[in-house]
Order: C-alpha cells, then sequence, then structure tokens
C-alpha cells in the first residue's frame, strides 16, 4: 500500500533534518575541541631581538625630526580621519639639509587604539598600499554586517562550543582574511622604513594600559613574532559587551624567573613614580604562573582612548629606567611633531529627561563618559608634559656640552627642542552642518562611501586648520603637492 504524498514529505523533511543535526555533530566533533590558537612562550629571553623599538630595520629619516601620530578609537569613524591624516602628510613635502621628502616618511610612531588601530597596522604593515587598498577592504566596507553574518551562520555554531573560541577569534579571523592576509609581527620587523606600531588594548583585571609590544610580551614570558596584527587589532577595539575577551597565556613557567631591567630598576629606585611602580608590581607578578595563568584583554579606549599613554610612558621609562628607546630622544631631536586625532564624539545622554534611565543606557555611560572625561583630560596634560621633558632634554645637553668641552666657552650652544602639538578635535566645529554631520556619526564598522570621503576631507581640514601643525611646516620650508 503506498503512502500518502503529505507523510512523504514529512519524512523527507525529517531525513533532511538529521542530515542536518549529523552535519552539525560532525562539525563539533571536529571543532569542538580546537582552540583558537594562542601566543607561543619565548625559545629564549633576549631584551635586544623581537619587535622593539630598537629592533626596527634601518630606516631613512631624518634623526632631528621626530614624528608621533595617535590614533583614537571610534569605529570606522576614526578610522576614516586618520586614514585623511595620512593622505595629508603624503602630500606635504618638507625640507631636511636640503633634501625634499614627504612628511608622511618621516613619521617615526602610530599609537593607537580600537577603530584608530585597523589604519595603524595597515599603514605598518603596508606603506604606501593602504592609499589603494585600505578603503576597499574596510573603510568602504560594510564589516558590521559580515560579522553579523558570521555569527548566525550555522556552520559556526559548532565552534561556538568550544571554550577555546569566541566572538573574538571570529572577528580576528575575518580580519585576517580580509584586510590583514595572514600577517604576524615578524612581517612588521621585516618592512623597510615601517613605523614603530604600537597597537594598545585593556587588561581587564588591573584597567591597565595593555601594548603589542615585545616589551609588554617579555612579562608574560612570550614571543610577539608568531602573533597575528589582525588579532592585536581585535583585543584593541574589543568593545566590551558587544564581544569577549582576547584571552593570552602566561607562558611563564612556575619557579623559573628572568629578569626585566626596568622593573627591577624602577622597583629599587625609591624615586619611581607611583604608576610606574604599579606597572613594574604587576609586571613582576605574572612569573608566578600559577597565580595569573592567563591576560584577559578588552578595548584599548576603556584605559586610553587616545593612544597617548604609550608615549607618555616612554618618556617616563627612558627618564627613571632607561632603555634603548631614548633613539626617540636622543641630543640630536631638534623638532617633535604629536598629531593627535580626537574622533570621539559629545552626544547629549537624554539622562535629565529620564525618569528611570534603561539598564542598556546606564552600562553605555558609565564605559563612554569615563572614557570621554579621561581623554579630555589627557589631552590637557599632555602639552605640560611634553615642555617639561623639553625643558629637561635642553638642560640634559647643556650639561652634556660642558662636559665635553671641558669648560670651554667657544662651543656652540645645544639646538633648541621644541614640540609641535596638532589635536585634532571635531566636537567644536566652526561650520555648523560640519559639527551636525560629526554628531550623527555612529561608532560602527559601517558608514556609507560619500559619510567615509567626508571625514577624511574633515580631517584634512582640522590638520591645515592647526596652527601648530603650520608653525612646523613653516620651519620645515614644506610645500603640499597635487
Amino acid at each position: 500500500m503506498t503512502a500518502p504524498a503529505s507523510t512523504l514529505k514529512v519524512r523527507q523533511v525529517l531525513d533532511l533534518f538529521q542530515k542536518f543535526l549529523a552535519c552539525l555533530f560532525l562539525l563539533w566533533g571536529i571543532s569542538g575541541c580546537a582552540h583558537f590558537p594562542v601566543n607561543v612562550p619565548l625559545e629564549q629571553f633576549n631584551p635586544d631581538s623581537g619587535y622593539r623599538l630598537q629592533g626596527l630595520p634601518p630606516n631613512s629619516r631624518s634623526d632631528e625630526l621626530l614624528v608621533v601620530l595617535a590614533f583614537s578609537g571610534g569605529g570606522t569613524r576614526a578610522a576614516s580621519l586618520s586614514y585623511g591624516v595620512l593622505e595629508e602628510l603624503a602630500r606635504t613635502e618638507i625640507e631636511i639639509h636640503g633634501t625634499r621628502r614627504r612628511l608622511l616618511d618621516e613619521v617615526d610612531m602610530i599609537s593607537s587604539v580600537s577603530g584608530g588601530s585597523f589604519t595603524a597596522a595597515y599603514y605598518a604593515l603596508f606603506g604606501d598600499r593602504i592609499f589603494d587598498n585600505f578603503e576597499g577592504c574596510f573603510l568602504k566596507q560594510n564589516i558590521q554586517g559580515k560579522l553579523f553574518r558570521r555569527l548566525i551562520n550555522p556552520w559556526f555554531w559548532p565552534r561556538f562550543w568550544s571554550p577555546g573560541y569566541n566572538r573574538d577569534d571570529m572577528a580576528a579571523e575575518l580580519y585576517d582574511r580580509e584586510i590583514f592576509r595572514g600577517k604576524t609581527y615578524a612581517d612588521l620587523l621585516q618592512r623597510q622604513g615601517a613605523p614603530y606600531l604600537i597597537i594598545n588594548a585593556t587588561n581587564i583585571e588591573s584597567g591597565s594600559r595593555f601594548e603589542f609590544t615585545q616589551n609588554q610580551f617579555d612579562v608574560i614570558n612570550s614571543d610577539l613574532s608568531a602573533f597575528s596584527v589582525s588579532r592585536a587589532v581585535t583585543a584593541s577595539s574589543a568593545v566590551p559587551g558587544l564581544f569577549g575577551t582576547v584571552r593570552l597565556v602566561n607562558q611563564s613557567k612556575k619557579g623559573e624567573r628572568f629578569h626585566l631591567r626596568w622593573v627591577e630598576e624602577t622597583l629599587d629606585n625609591l624615586q619611581s613614580p607611583l604608576r610606574l611602580t604599579k606597572e613594574a608590581k604587576e609586571a613582576q607578578g605574572y612569573q608566578d604562573a600559577g597565580k595569573r595563568k592567563y591576560v584577559h584583554l578588552v578595548d584599548g579606549g576603556v584605559a586610553d582612548n587616545l593612544g597617548l599613554r604609550a608615549f607618555v610612558d616612554m618618556m617616563v621609562k627612558q627618564k627613571i629606567a632607561p632603555n634603548r628607546a631614548q633613539t626617540y630622544f636622543s641630543k640630536v631631536v631638534q623638532k617633535v611633531l604629536l598629531i593627535i586625532v580626537d574622533s570621539h564624539v559629545e552626544k547629549e545622554s537624554g539622562f535629565s529627561r529620564m525618569e528611570s534611565p534603561g539598564i542598556f543606557k546606564i552600562i553605555g555611560a558609565s564605559i563612554g563618559i569615563p572614557m570621554n572625561r579621561y581623554s579630555f583630560e589627557t589631552i590637557e596634560f599632555i602639552d605640560s608634559a611634553l615642555e617639561a621633558r623639553a625643558a629637561e632634554m635642553r638642560k640634559e645637553r647643556a650639561e652634556m656640552l660642558t662636559s665635553e668641552a671641558g669648560n670651554k666657552t667657544n662651543m656652540e650652544p645645544p639646538e633648541p627642542l621644541k614640540y609641535y602639538t596638532a589635536v585634532l578635535q571635531f566636537n567644536h566645529l566652526p561650520d555648523k552642518e560640519d559639527a551636525a554631520f560629526f554628531r550623527s556619526m555612529p561608532t560602527s564598522f559601517k558608514l556609507k562611501e560619500e559619510d567615509v570621503d567626508r571625514l577624511r576631507m574633515l580631517a584634512v581640514q582640522q590638520l591645515r586648520n592647526s596652527q601648530a601643525f603650520q608653525d612646523l611646516l613653516r620651519d620645515l620650508n614644506a610645500q603640499r603637492l597635487p
């Protein structure tokens, strides 16, 4: 007797469902026990090897000019503004010792956070190729949509069942494939002329800044060279709540100690700043792997949304515990250009009109308000800190000159050290239309193409309107290329 057609359809549906379940279980068997690759241990500790300032390949940058860029967080908005700054530096030609060259080629260091880390990392890896490829692979792509489609794709579900795989790992894989092309920090070490890149994240346990440099990885006895740049960018942009944490393994062995010079000298020096002493004690604590097995990282903006602290900390550490970073503050440096791209947006929260704000409003405000407030205070602090450091260096140079001259009076005085700090802020624009446009920009990884272009031009306009930037261009006999 032939079964009814409706019964056959039910059987077919059940058969397809069973096959679907079988595929899921097969995927679970393949990937359920898999873990995302972790940071590898150091084979041998060497304070002069790995991705450090002194380990960069030779470059043709001038010793007299130091150029530092700080790219803030803010999703594609921040990445677009930072990209506009790079475009303007590429169009600006300066003169040093009678030789003309692009100001972009003089960039020594880029410190970045969150959305700004995408632009910073891409330029550090690929150089001028950023002007050909970056718009297509990131700025004008719906990265947010691609992440969401992966999240709802059943193919990825079994991987989420594994304790060694989460949303951050999924994002890192996407960035690795479509943006950074599998590059690691070993590739950064090999690129001639690349600036020193400091990608910043936040250690969620201590709330302290965590930078992706070998100096930082020394603390957990790990080798940064094999670490993917995409995963560092993921950690820098892992917004709490939307993502999990990027996990690093503390590769220190129980009972085995290695010596970090700056840690020992900081703790031995009773005059060390309290902030630096706290950092040294934290680094020392990771030598006991039994107590601190992992480092959990989230968005770098939680600790410093401007990326400025890396530069300030470098000055402090060089003064208290001298290291090879002093090449950035040598006696031949005459001019220091610091460009700060602050892309945070001031918006009304509406709290004053709410009788009882919702939980998500409160969570968002508890993250955003301290972050923006801390950024404001950091900018206020940076000018005085740089000028104080300049005064110290002028004194050191004068003392060095006196010592070398044997108290002779016919020696030339040391060259003056001058700082040029250009702060690009977009919350108080004179043009009302520009101000309204910028305040409407979301902090996301999806923007309209025309909005990306307008943000780029807005960055160019702000840089050209910076008095400090114009002062430097005048002093260096600069001209703008077509």
